[in-house]
């Protein structure tokens, strides 16, 4: 007898628990319906308040104004370096303008020469230690420091307060216009007295460079001196001579490169009196000098002056 009512007392238990699983199961399940109706009513809501454009043709063809900031312009643009220097030689023109049409300046001054309009890059030939604060804006863009022309607009910061804080020495060896250089170059940045200084010099050696009758012998200096006078206002001096003297290759006809068996034929040199001479030397020697004043009456706005 005490078998039987132990086994009914069982059977009753296991129906109990049964009964109280599935009331689990059936509120779990009643609570995700609950759950996934509340999402489904929030992405309805959302899509009914998102915004419409509209975007017509005369948006799309005034777009072409709109200028965005590169995060890379404080370096050169790739484009600008192999146009400048590598395609050069082969007379390629940027956005095919003559050179007069783009414009250097150095701490704000024009440097274009009055004659033709070039840009006279051999009065700081060997000096680009300290020439790497440049800004470059190509074509009828605005710009902060110039009324700007139609091919590229280059203003370099020489002042001494902008140089890099270093001491560099260097070494190089090239088989090209030059063979060995030897460069020096020290920035001393602002001091607690509002002093700033920099100096670098440089020379380009070769009796012969890789062409025949060719040679080079230049020297670069470079000089400056910056004064903070306030936080509003700063003094600026700055100075650069680059004495040059270099025989250069003339070009030749393929006449002349067969006779004399070499791609690398010079028709600009030959011998005078026992003496390797050439015919076309470049020498320059021009010295710079530039004073300004800077006067930022706040951090959105400066003006700067030239004697």
């Amino acid at each position: 007898m005490k078998k039987i009512l132990l086994g009914l007392f069982c059977i009753l238990l296991s129906c109990f628990v049964k009964a109280q699983d599935t009331a689990l199961a059936n509120k779990d399940t009643i609570s995700i319906k609950t759950d996934s109706a509340l999402v489904q009513d929030v992405e309805n809501t959302m899509i009914d308040n998102l915004p419409t454009l509209a975007i017509d043709d005369d948006d799309l063809d005034n777009n072409g104004g709109s200028g965005v900031s590169s995060m890379l312009a404080a370096g050169r643009n790739p484009f600008l370096n192999a146009a400048s220097f590598n395609f050069s030689m082969m007379r390629f023109k940027l956005r095919a303008y003559d050179g007069n049409w783009s414009n250097t300046y150095i701490n704000g001054l024009r440097f274009n020469g009055l004659d033709n309009g070039n840009t006279p890059y051999g009065l700081w030939s060997g000096l680009s230690n300290v020439m790497y604060g440049r800004d470059n804006v190509l074509g009828a863009q605005p710009t902060s420091f110039g009324f700007g022309s139609a091919g590229l607009n280059t203003n370099v910061d020489m002042r001494a307060g902008n140089q890099w804080a270093k001491t560099e020495i260097g070494y190089a060896f090239s088989n090209r216009n030059y063979q060995n250089r030897i460069y020096l170059t020290y920035n001393s940045g602002f001091n607690k007295k509002g002093w700033a200084y920099s100096v670098a010099a440089s020379g380009n050696f070769a009796n012969e460079g890789y062409v025949d009758g060719t040679y080079n012998n230049s020297y670069s200096f470079y000089g400056a001196v910056d004064k903070k006078i306030n936080a509003k206002n700063t003094l600026s001096f700055i100075s650069f001579y680059a004495p040059t003297e270099y025989g250069s290759q003339a070009a030749s006809v393929q006449e002349a490169i067969d006779l004399a068996g070499s791609h690398y034929y010079n028709p600009s040199w030959g011998w005078q009196n026992g003496k390797k001479r050439n015919a076309s030397v470049n020498k320059s020697r021009q010295p710079v000098f530039i004073l300004s004043h800077e006067f930022r009456p706040n951090n959105q706005s400066f003006l700067y002056k030239l004697p």
